[in-house]
């Protein structure tokens, strides 16, 4: 079979971050089909993860501990709390959980 199958093999949840980085760089195709489908909820989560990730290489390569404590609050604000403008769908009862972690 020539090289190994293995190598190419990607589980789902790698195969779905690998894409969603590539998104980032080609443009954002991905984030442009959800906003034609009109799934909210899709575009949401794809919002939220791009938030996430750009937060975590802040992190990884950013010692501004307030910038950083700002960017949380911003993504906080945005996607969890009770009156976040970009629901992702996420149960109120683990919002809270990650709020009172605060």
């Amino acid at each position: 079979m020539g090289l190994s199958h293995a190598l190419f093999c990607r589980t789902l949840a790698d195969a779905v971050a690998l894409a969603l980085t590539n998104d980032l760089t080609a443009g954002e195709p991905f984030k442009q089909f959800l906003e034609e489908t009109e799934d909210l909820t899709a575009l949401h989560n794809q919002l939220f993860w791009k938030d996430l990730s750009q937060y975590s290489a802040l992190e990884d390569r950013n010692g501004d501990r307030l910038l950083r404590l700002h960017m949380a609050w911003d993504i906080f604000n945005t996607f969890l709390s009770a009156e976040c403008p970009h629901d992702t769908g996420m149960p109120i009862r683990i919002r809270e959980k990650i709020h009172v972690r605060q």
